[in-house]
């Protein structure tokens, strides 16, 4: 009863009359064999109870006799005396390493069950956000670096690759892949719209653009799906491959692929460009400069950084990358990924041993609405606009020509002068739906370089310009043309169009010796013949072309 919680008992003294009465007999006891007498008690704690330097660890309390008494107030009834020795160090050192210990093992858990949360669900989820958030705000932004990211992570641990967040975070980046593809550059404003939304809404309203349009198209295609059958699709996405990929290079997108046909865009910029919005303007070197100091295009391309360049290096980038599709296709068809397709048996039946496959390519600058055009059950993203439309008739136009390019006046004069001593006009025509008459241009390839015009990187990153006034791929593509070839056919031309035939077709004569088999000469030639090489009384200085156009 004198002892509780963690004292120790070490003496205990029991007089039956009282502690004070000196009659009364007394009963001493040691309950610890380690303190047998009140001297060992003394030497072994009382010495011990000097202050420590620590105040606030205490290590022993101080030995004090305790009575017990019936009555407090009267001394004379205590029967019984106890010292008592409260030992603190030992239990609050095996406390404090219990707490430590279990703090331990609490902090371990958490941690490791917060790395796993961050690793497995936190990071990935965080990602997935900046995905969605990344596409919402550039739709057409390159996702590539997180998806490097995810396959780093799930490469440190090769458990995780098939965990429900990582699964979701790599479905989440391939839909936005395949949504960048499906819908490309005309598509961006879907992509984004919806992203932020709360509801699917594809039927959002087109903006006005202006850009570059190519349109090229496989030559023979009809027949060459009858003979290839199933394997037509390997052919279309191997030619696809080539179109798709120099026009990414030098900063294009793909549209749209129709069958045996495919548009491409060069985005200038948002709005109308100040002197190539109508047919009826005649833009020249003082309005492209000024739409050169006025806007700024920012590109990418294969380079790691974006720079900005005028729009007559758009025009420029354009055309380079017209010119490579041209060379890799015929490249292709020698010695590449065509050469098969040349000695399948039903296509040497239809189209004889020397068959090539080509393209024919037409080229404009205008203004355009890029948007959605269909329902909620199926849209597609493109560009509508008459000069959209131009493109495709100046690649229909081009087989009337017998050459694979054709370019817009409008066009010709956003390119730089450099560019433009490469090209010759094929004749000037007036179309059905144009106010004005066009005059179209050609880009004369007799060479075909193998990697022509791979792209270039600077010492930051970004990629080298197009120069078509000092980079020598350029003049290797008409090495062996003769050297007064473009200047007679440019005077021949000129003298078919000012209604001097008798000079001109004295001109294209010798522009037949110069090169054989000229389309655009035979072209020109046949129509004055019809007239016996005299110009009509009311010649109007342009060719009034109401077929093929």
């Amino acid at each position: 009863t004198f002892v509780s919680g963690v004292d120790k008992l070490l003496y205990v003294k029991m007089c039956h009359m009282g502690l004070e009465n000196s009659n009364s007999s007394c009963t001493e006891h040691f309950p610890d064999p380690k303190y047998p007498s009140l001297s060992v008690i003394a030497d072994k704690l009382r010495g011990r109870m000097k202050p420590r330097a620590d105040k606030n660890v205490v290590q022993y309390q101080e030995v004090i006799p305790e009575a017990s008494c019936l009555d407090p107030q009267d001394s004379d009834t205590c029967n019984a005396l106890a010292i008592t020795y409260v030992d603190y160090s030992e239990k609050s050192i095996l406390n404090i390493i219990k707490t430590v210990i279990v703090m331990g093992i609490i902090v371990y858990g958490t941690l490791n069950f917060q790395r796993d949360a961050q690793s497995l669900v936190l990071t990935p989820i965080n990602r997935m956000v900046n995905v969605v958030h990344t596409l919402s705000e550039n739709p057409l932004a390159n996702t590539s670096a997180l998806q490097d990211l995810t396959r780093l992570d799930s490469k440190e641990n090769s458990e995780t690759e098939n965990y429900e967040t990582i699964l979701l975070e790599k479905t989440i980046l391939k839909i936005g892949s395949l949504l960048q593809i499906g819908f490309g550059a005309a598509g961006a404003s879907i992509i984004g719209k919806n992203m932020k939304a709360g509801a699917l809404n594809p039927m959002v309203p087109g903006k006005m653009i202006t850009s570059i349009y190519g349109f090229c198209d496989i030559r023979k295609f009809t027949d060459t799906t009858e003979c290839l059958q199933e394997e037509v699709m390997v052919y279309v996405n191997k030619l696809g491959y080539i179109v798709h990929g120099c026009t990414n290079d030098y900063y294009g997108m793909a549209n749209k692929n129709v069958g045996d046909a495919f548009l491409l865009s060069w985005k200038i910029c948002d709005d109308l460009l100040p002197g190539f919005n109508a047919f009826e303007e005649t833009p020249d070197d003082n309005i492209r400069l000024r739409a050169c100091e006025t806007v700024t295009c920012l590109v990418k391309g294969t380079g790691t950084v974006e720079r900005k360049i005028t729009p007559t290096e758009m025009a420029d980038s354009a055309l380079a990358a017209f010119l490579k599709c041209l060379v890799d296709l015929e490249n292709a068809n020698t010695n590449g990924s065509l050469t098969e397709y040349l000695s399948y048996p039903r296509v040497v039946k239809r189209f004889g041993p020397d068959f090539r496959i080509k393209m024919g390519f037409g080229m404009h600058v205008g203004w355009a609405i890029e948007g959605a055009i269909g329902s909620h059950y199926k849209i597609d993203a493109t560009y509508m606009s008459p000069h959209v439309e131009m493109s495709d008739r100046l690649e229909a136009g081009s087989k009337i020509f017998g050459v694979p390019i054709n370019i817009s006046h409008w066009l010709h004069a956003l390119l730089s002068p450099a560019a433009r001593k490469f090209l010759r006009p094929l004749d000037k025509i007036l179309v059905e739906g144009c106010p004005t008459p066009m005059t179209v241009y050609t880009f004369d390839v007799s060479n075909f370089p193998r990697d022509f015009m791979k792209t270039k990187l600077q010492p930051n990153g970004a990629q080298v310009a197009v120069d078509f006034a000092n980079d020598p791929q350029f003049q290797s593509l008409q090495a062996d043309l003769h050297p007064a070839f473009l200047g007679n056919a440019r005077r021949g031309v000129e003298k078919y169009l000012a209604g001097e035939w008798g000079e001109a077709k004295r001109i294209f004569e010798m522009c037949l010796m110069q090169k054989k088999k000229d389309g655009p000469t035979l072209r020109l030639l046949g129509i004055m013949s019809q007239h016996k090489f005299v110009a009509p009384e009311n010649w109007p200085g342009y060719f009034l072309m109401l077929e093929g156009y």
